[in-house]
């Protein structure tokens, strides 16, 4: 049941979708496939499984890597799984023109989570943006896998914090790790957001409760993202004409 939102995800990808590329790099990990290309953050962790090709493979079968824990697997699995949601024709088909293109910005979501701070909302990031450098309030809490900085607080700490909290913006990331489905649980009386373009933009999200992905991923131009992956791209990616971040309301 933990692991049930994975299946939703995997079971309606057909049988048989080649992929014609694959790509990780030190950031994000990329797959295009006959039907799309989709992108995830690349996990370097791995158990020493022996190499496999992905594009040996299908589509469908390296999505279901996402239920290894060897994360340098399940890196290309959530790509390959992107590679068919983030596809134009899935957009069209499941959200029927309900996007923003490329409305996301820094101050943008600055903007939001301040206005909630305001409010005395409790907002609680998994996952540190950059946007949020600039924001110190009492009522905002940055988990980090890996802390850094003064304010982030062991991914740990999830346990106490996301239950307290009004808005939770949590980062895609954590569909590769597999650590989203315990979120999404302890975030269950918040308002979820998802960010980044390690999400998939599937509809049924929304049975989770989550009610906005921000920073979903299309991409317009594979070959362009392939080579910068490749070539070590990070935060580079967002501002190219060849990848567009999305934003959709998943909400009614």
């Amino acid at each position: 049941m933990l692991f049930e939102i994975y299946n939703q995800l995997i079971e309606p990808i057909p049988a048989g979708i080649n992929i014609q590329a694959s790509s990780q790099g030190l950031w994000w990990t990329c797959i295009t496939s006959d039907v799309g290309s989709g992108m995830a953050m690349t996990f370097q962790e791995t158990i020493g499984k022996p190499w496999e090709n992905p594009e040996e493979l299908t589509l469908r079968e390296v999505a279901q890597w996402i239920f290894d824990w060897d994360l340098r697997r399940c890196s290309f699995a959530m790509a390959a799984i992107n590679a068919y949601w983030n596809s134009r024709d899935m957009l069209e088909k499941n959200f029927n023109g309900n996007i923003t293109y490329d409305a996301v910005n820094q101050e943008t979501l600055e903007d939001f989570v301040t206005q909630k701070l305001s409010q005395d909302q409790v907002v609680v990031s998994v996952g540190h943006f950059p946007f949020m450098d600039h924001i110190v309030h009492d009522n905002f809490y940055i988990l980090e896998k890996k802390p850094q900085q003064k304010r982030d607080l062991p991914d740990t700490a999830c346990e106490d914090i996301l239950p307290k909290s009004d808005i939770a913006l949590i980062t895609g990331a954590s569909f590769v790790n597999k650590s989203l489905p315990r979120l999404l649980e302890l975030s269950k009386n918040s308002k979820i957001l998802l960010l980044g373009p390690s999400t998939p933009l599937f509809p049924g999200l929304s049975e989770y409760g989550v009610q906005k992905i921000i920073g979903g991923g299309l991409i317009h131009h594979a070959d362009t993202v392939q080579r910068m992956v490749r070539n070590g791209a990070g935060g580079e990616l967002f501002f190219i004409e060849a990848f567009s971040r999305l934003e959709i309301n998943l909400a009614p």
